[in-house]
């Protein structure tokens, strides 16, 4: 009866340390897991950043492209208006030394 009594604790003994490892097994395997799915959270979340950068610096070119076009062309028209101004005022002046000449 002593004996049935040891080899049944053994037994249970043997029993808690397989259910130990088994446990100890699963836990790093769910450790492993949860890693790898916070590695898949990160990587997704970089590259949703990365996209949201890349578009906003594309508005961002775009719209400086569009303000630097519209500087350079009211550049322009200014420049066309000042010439405009200088011509007339070139031919007055030439007038007025014909005047004085004659």
């Amino acid at each position: 009866m002593i004996e049935e009594t040891v080899r049944a604790v053994r037994e249970a003994e043997q029993k808690a340390e397989d259910s130990v490892t088994d446990a100890k097994a699963r836990a790093s395997d769910l450790i492993r897991d949860a890693e790898a799915e916070a590695e898949q959270i990160r990587s997704g979340a970089r590259a949703k950043a990365k996209e949201a950068y890349d578009a906003r610096m594309a508005r961002a070119r775009a719209e400086g492209e569009t303000a630097l076009a519209e500087a350079q062309e009211q550049m322009k028209k200014e420049a066309d208006e000042l010439k405009a101004s200088c011509s007339s005022e070139e031919d007055a002046a030439a007038d007025r030394v014909i005047q004085k000449l004659l």
